[in-house]
């Protein structure tokens, strides 16, 4: 008797939908971080905006790449010895859901404006490159280019694909867009995973574009 081939398939897509987990890096297995471009390295998402891991973030490499802000979110290191002609802005915050980043929104965009005026660029550093530097990236996105949440998001993640800010900056990130802009581009939903939990709209989207593209990896069935 030849098997059904269709139960491995819905049975292989069920166990690979439950193991997602939100507000966590991406699996290790994806390709992305099989050749480490994205986890190890600062990304350009703009000519004026980088954003990085603060093991990427040396001396040598600020100034090969010119930017003139540093904007440093992770208390876990401390930054390089740069020269007189970089600003370091030093942003004391866990990369947790309960701490609050928005008090450093309006610093933060100051700094960037003032750095922008000046014709420079900016470099978004926390300790991997995914949460604290991606939240602040994506409010210098929308304070720059006048523009929402979810679109600032969308070019924050095209230029470092492994972006995650986690449940509770993403929050903060949506009041703030509702205050500035009258209405939020992005919802927090309840996971599927946890009724007690929320989770960005926009990822639960992510996340169903995932099994579409594993779904239509698989041979046809006929």
């Amino acid at each position: 008797m030849v098997p059904d081939r269709s139960l491995y398939m819905v049975s292989f897509l069920s166990l690979w939908h439950k193991k997602l987990k939100f507000g966590k890096r991406p699996p290790k297995n994806t390709k992305m971080c099989n050749n480490k471009r994205w986890e190890l390295g600062l990304s350009q998402v703009r000519p004026w905006l980088w954003i990085g891991p603060a093991r990427a973030a040396t001396s040598e490499r600020i100034s090969s790449i010119g930017v003139k802000l540093v904007v440093w979110a992770t208390p876990e290191a401390e930054p390089p010895n740069l020269t007189i002609e970089n600003t370091v802005l030093r942003i004391i915050v866990k990369d947790d859901p309960s701490a609050n980043l928005r008090i450093f929104f309006s610093m933060v965009l100051d700094a960037v404006r003032a750095c922008r005026a000046a014709e420079g660029s900016v470099v978004f550093i926390c300790r991997a490159g995914i949460s604290r530097s991606a939240s602040l990236a994506i409010i210098s996105v929308m304070s720059e280019e006048y523009t929402d949440l979810r679109s600032a998001y969308n070019i924050v993640k095209a230029g470092r694909p492994i972006i995650r800010p986690n449940t509770g900056f993403f929050r903060q990130m949506i009041e703030y867009e509702s205050e500035i802009l009258g209405a939020a581009s992005v919802k927090m939903t309840k996971s599927p995973y946890d009724e007690k939990e929320e989770v960005p709209d926009i990822y639960l989207e992510e996340s169903s574009l995932k099994v579409s593209q594993t779904f239509s990896t698989f041979i046809p069935l006929s």
